[in-house]
This record gives structure tokens, C-alpha cells and sequence, in this order.
């Protein structure tokens, strides 16, 4: 049974603000739209990759004839730390690596998971063991074929005691392993199986929700090939020189140069497994957010990157929606802001009535509004609100209502003389300026509050030793619901010290549910259960704004980083220039 399963809670108004770039100004502040209905099969050895449009149906739907030949130039901010795909430390360096090593599947146009390396997959029915069957006409740059003892060496050297990988977190699920990594002196991992040169089978230790696993190893992994790295000591792994110039690697563009802090030139790819891309070259541009609009404006970039690596400066956003020769749109990813509210044993915050009257007194959507001129959408929870998981029962709880807000301070007798503290990071705009909203806000309930400002990494170690009330922080990952690293007790950026028992109860349970719906039922509750509790005042989910010059075509903006890139062999320029 073939069925498309997703991540997607968009309705159709979302999907064309994504997808379509029709409007640049959407959010508005208004709430999210409800989850689409979940695919009809439900039963996880039903599951299989949904197929990818046909190239004749991608013709049809691209404007006017295809035009074959040409250069695109994308621009970040930032230049990248590297093209290691097990080790590439920052968004910068995992956008190019993305281009160049594919992983087993991606997201595409409706944030579902879709083909990649591998052409479908089968779950079994108790969720423990996921086949994947990989493309047979995949190839390497230098025309070795990708076969299955590539992806098990490169689970392999994730799960090696002494390769420095960030992957880790992205396989510990499979069996035979302790954490991500295998035991001293174990040189296979249990719970791999290569079953032929193209078809490989994953074991999980416990039943995992498929689209966790589809997230995290499907579309986080990168395969890299194992005839080039294998007679490499793994001490020496992370500074080969092959992560320098990665000109053997699997994407539809291959590695030509780095110049370093400047540009990476990539070039076509004539070979590539799903099709010969219509581009001849990508260059990634590294420029600065003050020249990123006169650039896009000359024509001299194409496409801002967004995601956080490239994005429009809001200052220059309607300078940008006025260009003639580019089109500008905004979208939801998966980053927010919030306030973090210090729970640690004997903290005035003990009691939930105070940190619900902060979030009645905080006007969220002026923050919005005067600081993201609408380009943001006021938030109520910490689950991606474009995901499948959100529960939109959250939406318009809690709006601005400073007698509200008096109300509860007068029930829990809030003692109005206590000097509380909110402590922001230096050099982020917006969050000093919301600082600055949040404290009169505050000011006009009564509570005497103080802003202290300090570099960030001075901020988290305050937040870790409870010197303070309220610290304004971000947070953006992965698109799963599994926020245990923030909101259980003990959790590893747990900065606030929340221990609120029945968020951790259905926060464990719901990690280690694998069946789909009923573990979102359980962050539906959970979600609800956040809200009352209050454990941080969540702020707003900022739009990415981004900008592609006309000629592009095929090419526009999704939730995460990547996203831009998920169908780049289908991206061509009117001009073929």
C-alpha cells in the first residue's frame, strides 16, 4: 500500500505562504491552522515512500519550457566549518553538505518525507525494524555505485568510540549500542543488517515512532562512501583531508573550490541518479546581512539562504518586497523565543498563578507587531505549530489581559516589593528590545523589574546557576515533538530547573510510544498540560524572510534550513546565464 506520511499540519492558506510565495507578509500574528488529517494508514508495515512527481509532470508544472544551462548564487551569511558529514558543527556547513552527500530520504513540497538515496521503505508492525532499498542507479562522483555497505559504514563510523561525529543522537535507537556509540572492542553494530547491495534493514533496541525515525536517520544522516575513507585510522577521521575537498560525494552538484570566507563552487553533476540537473553550476556566496539586499538588487545573488544562515534583515524588508527583479516571501520554521523562568527549588516561581500572570502581562503580540512589523507569530508552547504533532487547542490562550494578569498576582500574593530580574544577551536586537517591552509591561502590573545584559555564553551559565528571574533565550531543532532535553527534570538544557512531575511522565511516555497517533495524543495533552503549568512564557515563532530573483524557477522556501534545497537538480534560469 503506497501512502504519503508526514509531518505536514499545514492548512492550504499555510502551504501557499510556504510554498508558493504569494504573499510576504503572512502570520500577521495570527495563530497557526489546524493539523491536516492524518494519512489513512496507520499501521506501520503499511508504510512505504510516496512516489516522486514524473519528470514530465515537473515539466508541465514549471513556467514555460525549461531552459537547460546556467548559475545560481546563493548567499549566507557565514562561511562553513568544513564539508564533514558526520561532523559539520553548524548550519553553514550542513547546508553545503546537503548539496553534496544525500541522505536516505528529505522532505519535499508538503513537508512529507519523500525518496532520497533510498526509492521506498518498509516498518514492521511492531515498529522495530525499518528496511530501506536504495536507489540501484545511484553513484558516486568518481562512478562507484552507492550500495548498502555504504550506509552501514557510515552508521558504523557514527556509532565508532573514536570518530568525532554530532550524528550521534540520529542512531542511538539501534540495538547493540550504549548511547550512540558501540562497546569497547565491538566492531559491528547489532542492529544493522545488510540484506543486499541495495537494501539494508535498521533494528531498533524498542518500538520508535516511524516518523521520528524518518527524521532523525532518514533525512539527518548523510551517507558518505566508505572506498575513500575505510583504510583511515578513525583517530585521524575528523581533519582528513577529504572533508576539505569532498570531490567524491553523491548529490546532483559536485565540489569544485572553496575559496575561503568568499564562495564554494559547485558544478553539474551529469550523472546524477534521478536526473541530470538543469544548472551548470551553484555558487554559495558568504556575504554580509548590511550588503545581502544591494547584492540580490544587482543580481549579483540570486537566492538568500534563509533558515537562519542567510535570511533578510527586517530593517531591509520592504526595501526587499519592493525590488522589481526578486520575489520575497515569509514563512514559519522551527525556531521560537521565549522567556525562561527560573524554577529552582525556592524560587519565587514556584507557584504556577505567577507564571501565568507574566504570560497575561506580557503583550506578546506588540512584541510582534513593533519589532517583526507582523513578520511573526505570537507563540503558546514549544511543539513546531507546522508539524503534525501541534495541537492547535493551544491557540489564543493566554492573551494580553493585564487585570488578568493583577488577578492572579493578588492570588498568590505576590509580594510587591521584590526586585525581579530579566537577564538578555548582547548583540540580538530583538530580544533586547522585547526586553524592553516585557519590562514596561511588567512595570505598568506593579513588579519592579531590572534588565542586565551580558554576552550569551555569560547568560547560559547565569541561567544554569539560578542567578536570575526571567533570561531570554531561543531554541530551534528538529521537527519532532521530543522536547525532553528542555522540559524534563535533569534534562540537558533543562536551564530553568523545571520538575513538574506530570510533564515528565508525558514527556517519557511519549518518547517511548512508537505507534504515530496515539503518541499524538499524548503531545496533544502534554501541550495542554504546558500551557497551564507555564513552565517558560513562550514569546513567538519568527518568519524567515527570504528573497529569489525571478529567473530561479522551481526553487522556494520550507520549514528548516535544508528545505530550500530539496529539489535543487529541478531548479533552471530563464536566461541560462
Amino acid at each position: 500500500m503506497i501512502s504519503k506520511f508526514s509531518l505536514k499540519t499545514v492548512n492550504l492558506a499555510l502551504v501557499l505562504v510556504m510554498l508558493a510565495a504569494l504573499l510576504a507578509a503572512c502570520g500577521g500574528g495570527a495563530a497557526p491552522a489546524a493539523p491536516a488529517a492524518m494519512p489513512t494508514a496507520t499501521r506501520a508495515a503499511e508504510i512505504v515512500a510516496p512516489q516522486l512527481a514524473t519528470p514530465e509532470a515537473e515539466e508541465e508544472a514549471a513556467t514555460g519550457e525549461i531552459v537547460e544551462g546556467g548559475q545560481v548564487n546563493i548567499a549566507m551569511w557565514s562561511p562553513p566549518n568544513g564539508f564533514n558529514p558526520l561532523n559539520a558543527d553548524s548550519s553553514y556547513g550542513q547546508f553545503v553538505v546537503d548539496i553534496l552527500f544525500h541522505s536516505l530520504t528529505r522532505f519535499n513540497d508538503n513537508v512529507e518525507f519523500a525518496p532520497r538515496l533510498a526509492d521506498s521503505w518498509e516498518i514492521n508492525e511492531d515498529n522495530t525494524e525499518f528496511t530501506f532499498h536504495l536507489n540501484p542507479d545511484a553513484k558516486w562522483h568518481d562512478g562507484t555505485p552507492i550500495t548498502a555497505a555504504d550506509v552501514e559504514y557510515t552508521v558504523w563510523a557514527i556509532s565508532h568510540p573514536e570518530i568525532v561525529t554530532n550524528r550521534g543522537a540520529n542512531i542511538s535507537f539501534l540495538k547493540g549500542l550504549e548511547g550512540s556509540k558501540r562497546p569497547e572492542g565491538v566492531e559491528t553494530v547489532e542492529g544493522i543488517e545488510v540484506i543486499d547491495d541495495h537494501t539494508i534493514k535498521f533494528i531498533a533496541k524498542n518500538p520508535i515512532d516511524p516518523l521520528a525515525l524518518l527524521e532523525q536517520l532518514g533525512n539527518q544522516v548523510w551517507i558518505f562512501p566508505k572506498h575513500v575513507m575505510e583504510d583511515v585510522a578513525p583517530a585521524d577521521f575528523d581533519k582528513h583531508e577529504f572533508w576539505l575537498n569532498p570531490t567524491v560525494a553523491s548529490g546532483p552538484f559536485k565540489f569544485v573550490r572553496y575559496e575561503t570566507d568568499q564562495f564554494i563552487e559547485l558544478e553539474r553533476n551529469d550523472d546524477y541518479y534521478r536526473g541530470k540537473p538543469h544548472l551548470d553550476k551553484v555558487i554559495i556566496s558568504i556575504v554580509t546581512p548590511a550588503t545581502m539586499v544591494a547584492q540580490l538588487e544587482k543580481g549579483e545573488v540570486d537566492i538568500a539562504a534563509a533558515g537562519g544562515i542567510g535570511d533578510i534583515p527586517l530593517d531591509d524588508w520592504e526595501r526587499v518586497q519592493a525590488l522589481s527583479n526578486v520575489t520575497a516571501t515569509s514563512y514559519q520554521d522551527n525556531g521560537y523565543q521565549y522567556a525562561l523562568i527560573n524554577m529552582a527549588p525556592g524560587s519565587v516561581w514556584g507557584d504556577k498563578r505567577l507564571r501565568q500572570a507574566l504570560t497575561y502581562g506580557i503583550n506578546r503580540q506588540q512584541i510582534v507587531d513593533s519589532l517583526f512589523k507582523g513578520q511573526g507569530v505570537v507563540g503558546n508552547g514549544a511543539i513546531v505549530p507546522v508539524t503534525y504533532y501541534y495541537n492547535p487547542e493551544v491557540e489564543g490562550l493566554f492573551p494580553y489581559d493585564p487585570e488578568k494578569a493583577k488577578e492572579l498576582l493578588d492570588e498568590a500574593g505576590w509580594d510587591p516589593d521584590y526586585e525581579m530580574t530579566i537577564i538578555v544577551p548582547i548583540g540580538n536586537k530583538e530580544r533586547e528590545l522585547s526586553a524592553d517591552i516585557i519590562q514596561a509591561n511588567l512595570s505598568e502590573l506593579g513588579i519592579k523589574i531590572g534588565i542586565e545584559k551580558m554576552d550569551f555564553p555569560t547568560l547560559i551559565q547565569r541561567s544554569k546557576d539560578g542567578e536570575f528571574d526571567l533570561a531570554l533565550i531561543g531554541w530551534g531543532g528538529l521537527l519532532d515533538p521530543d522536547v525532553r532535553s528542555q522540559f524534563q527534570t535533569g534534562g540537558q538544557y533543562n536551564y530553568g530547573t523545571i520538575s513538574i512531575p506530570e510533564l515528565d511522565e508525558l514527556l517519557e511516555e511519549g518518547a517511548n510510544t512508537a505507534d504515530t497517533e496515539a503518541r499524538k495524543a499524548i503531545y496533544d495533552e502534554f501541550q495542554m498540560v504546558f500551557i497551564d503549568e507555564m513552565p517558560i512564557v513562550p514569546l513567538y515563532w519568527p518568519l524567515r524572510l527570504a528573497a529569489i530573483n525571478n529567473r530561479v524557477q522551481n526553487a522556494s522556501h520550507i520549514i528548516t534550513t535544508n528545505g530550500l534545497l530539496r529539489n535543487i537538480e529541478d531548479w533552471w534560469v530563464t536566461d541560462g546565464q
